[in-house]
């Protein structure tokens, strides 16, 4: 198993169904945020494996999940240093106070995650291995 396909199999199992099976646990639902981990590490686990177009779909997933995980995880950390980006947003639903595209940055830890895991992601997608 390469260094991509451990990366997206823990990030489903514990950000993802660990994150849901707590959140189903507490709070008798599962959470955006969980709903978001499971999705993306399961269809990384997908586009890794060599049956679907010869594992070529992993590097633009990568980048395109690097960003998105990146980004929000950056704005989340910039929040508790009290540069609020998303301020002058409004609250569309995709983007509040809480939360960017349902993942919640309101939590630091959260925001660490997901800017580990975005980074992560980017470098694999990076150096296109």
């Amino acid at each position: 198993m390469d260094h991509r396909t451990t990366h997206y199999s823990l990030w489903f199992l514990f950000f993802g169904v660990v994150a849901a099976l707590s959140s189903l646990v507490n709070q008798n639902k599962v959470d955006s945020t969980s709903i978001w981990f499971l999705a993306t590490g399961l269809i990384g686990l997908i586009v890794t494996r060599k049956f679907l177009n010869d594992g070529k779909l992993a590097r633009p997933y990568d980048l395109i999940v690097g960003i998105i995980f990146a980004a929000v995880g950056a704005i989340g950390i910039l929040m508790k240093f009290k540069l609020n980006l998303v301020s002058g947003a409004g609250s569309t639903g995709l983007v509040t106070s809480t939360s960017i595209i349902g993942l919640n940055i309101s939590n630091f830890f959260n925001a660490l995650v997901y800017a580990v895991l975005g980074f992560t992601s980017l470098n694999h997608g990076i150096k296109g291995k």
